[in-house]
């Protein structure tokens, strides 16, 4: 079992190491600080289960590698989103066949000296 001191100890020498290693993996300094007090929470709450203080570090992570997985698996699931939300957009060019509507078809692009020459220059260098 671990102590408070300990704890304490460990909170004070591996928040720095355990927060960049979650903005390397999630881009965010807001959410890293988020999911390592997460971490140090959850370790809190298991100290009980824990028997080898050489390997706190190595723990510390695997429960932060855990926390960040569990992050994007939950983002993932809330990002979901209906298809049929865009159905009437659809229909505003589209028509039952699912062709483009005369009114609403792409037009041509206008063509200008400028896009000519750049045109050209793509054509070269591809």
């Amino acid at each position: 079992m671990i102590d408070l001191e300990t704890f304490e100890r460990w909170v004070d020498d591996y928040s720095d190491q355990l927060t960049a290693f979650a903005v390397q993996r999630t881009g965010s300094t807001e959410l890293a600080f988020d999911l390592v007090q997460d971490t140090f929470v959850a370790a809190f709450g298991k100290r009980d289960s824990f028997k080898d203080e050489g390997k706190a570090l190595s723990w510390l992570y695997a429960i932060l590698r855990n926390k960040i997985i569990d992050h994007f698996r939950s983002a993932s699931y809330q990002r979901e989103e209906s298809l049929d939300q865009y159905e009437y957009q659809d229909s505003l060019f589209f028509d039952d066949k699912g062709q483009w509507k005369s009114t609403a078809a792409p037009g041509k692009w206008g063509e200008d000296g400028l896009s000519q020459v750049e045109r050209s220059e793509f054509m070269e260098i591809f």
